[in-house]
């Protein structure tokens, strides 16, 4: 077999691995048949020499296109995977502290989770084996434990939660009776105090701490993103997730200055 029958049949099964997505399979024939055809290009005619050229050009850049594609997908599989570790972290401290109905709410939200990374991530589906049925096994009992005995609970895959992450309608605003709270002039007051261009902003508790900000869908503020002023958009572009902007963004480490966030009552 001649150099160029061989750098034809390796571009041919490039192709074909390109198609069924194996794409280290796919890379290597690219990367190896583009050499060989630059092995080639000084025996032969000068009028076919940019015909070679061009093709070698086209196969590098399918194997770059597909190197970048694979280290995006692993990326963002890594952000997925580590998201469902947290969840399941969330979900097994509230179930070993009791609290029966946080816990059932985060086993549904990693179970959400794990649905979208078998559909989008094939390839990792063994690898979280073992936390679905977990979740699964967890999700179904706390659900027998919080149904009420006289009503019949559906199924888990009838069932939907989504998370309550508004400032009006956090649960530290409703009236308990059995822990110390505002009154009922006391929220009146922060609730007419707290709006900023006509959007509620409630300052945040104690209770607060114990909300659960990391979901299977990201959060979405119902009033929109906040719009920035003219001195603002001249020194910025727009708001962007941490995870759009780096593969690995890291919370907060330290203190934050709440001495520069201030809230004015006129009276």
């Amino acid at each position: 077999m001649d150099d160029l029958t061989r750098a034809k049949e390796l571009a041919s099964l490039a192709v074909v691995f390109d198609r069924t997505q194996k794409v280290d399979k796919a890379i290597e024939c690219y990367h190896t048949a583009s050499l060989i055809l630059d092995k080639l290009i000084p025996n032969v005619p000068e009028n076919q020499k940019k015909v070679f050229r061009d093709k070698i050009r086209e196969y590098l850049d399918r194997a770059a296109q597909l190197q970048q594609n694979d280290i995006t997908s692993q990326e963002q599989s890594t952000r997925a995977l580590k998201k469902l570790y947290f969840l399941m972290e969330q979900a097994l401290d509230a179930d070993a502290a009791d609290l029966k109905e946080t816990a059932f709410k985060l086993y549904m939200q990693a179970l959400e989770l794990v649905s979208s990374l078998r559909s989008n991530f094939p390839h990792i589906s063994t690898n979280i084996h073992g936390i679905t049925e977990k979740a699964l096994n967890r999700a179904e009992i706390l659900k027998q434990e919080i149904s009420p005995r006289n009503n019949k609970p559906a199924p888990i895959s009838q069932r939907h939660f989504k998370p309550l992450l508004q400032r009006e309608t956090s649960i530290q605003l409703h009236v308990d009776v059995n822990r110390s709270s505002y009154t009922e002039e006391e929220k009146a007051v922060l609730k007419a105090t707290s709006k900023i261009n006509n959007n509620l902003y409630m300052p945040f508790m104690k209770m607060d701490l114990s909300e659960k900000f990391q979901y299977a869908i990201p959060f979405e503020d119902k009033d929109g993103l906040l719009m920035l002023s003219t001195k603002q958009q001249q020194e910025f572009d727009k708001w962007v997730r941490p995870d759009e902007i780096s593969a690995d963004p890291k919370l907060i480490i330290g203190n934050i200055n709440y001495y520069s966030i201030k809230q004015t009552v006129s009276i």
